[in-house]
């Protein structure tokens, strides 16, 4: 499974000249991406997937629940979610998306919101 996360950036190098740039990062869920997951973290892509999707529902079935509302607010919460994502981001080399510790290294240093990203991620996983 793979996905776009898509989104604008304004672009003032040129005071005269000022662009809203669009820029696609590519997201990509394989086999090899759950085992290096596994392999690195020792935990189960899949149920850590599932434990996001879980807290996610609780607290939007029910957002005056201040324990379910601390849950997805959470730093472990917060952590885990951004180590899913640092897994599956991927970049295109020669038409190809690739996946290793540099393509994690360079997500850490993306100024994306991970709560945006989890959620395209979600609506693509449930055909949304």
């Amino acid at each position: 499974m793979k996905f776009k996360f898509i989104t604008q950036k304004i672009n003032d190098s040129d005071p005269e000249n000022v662009k809203i740039d669009t820029i696609e990062y590519h997201f990509l869920r394989t086999l090899n991406t759950e085992k290096m997951y596994k392999d690195d973290t020792d935990n189960e892509f899949n149920m850590q997937i599932g434990e996001l999707v879980s807290r996610l529902a609780k607290a939007e079935k029910d957002n005056t629940n201040p324990e379910a509302l601390a849950e997805v607010s959470s730093l472990n919460f917060i952590d885990t979610r951004h180590e899913v994502l640092k897994y599956m981001y991927a970049v295109e080399n020669d038409g190809v998306l690739v996946q290793n510790d540099k393509t994690r290294e360079e997500f850490e240093t993306l100024e994306l919101e991970d709560n945006q990203v989890f959620a395209t991620f979600l609506s693509k996983l449930y055909g949304a």
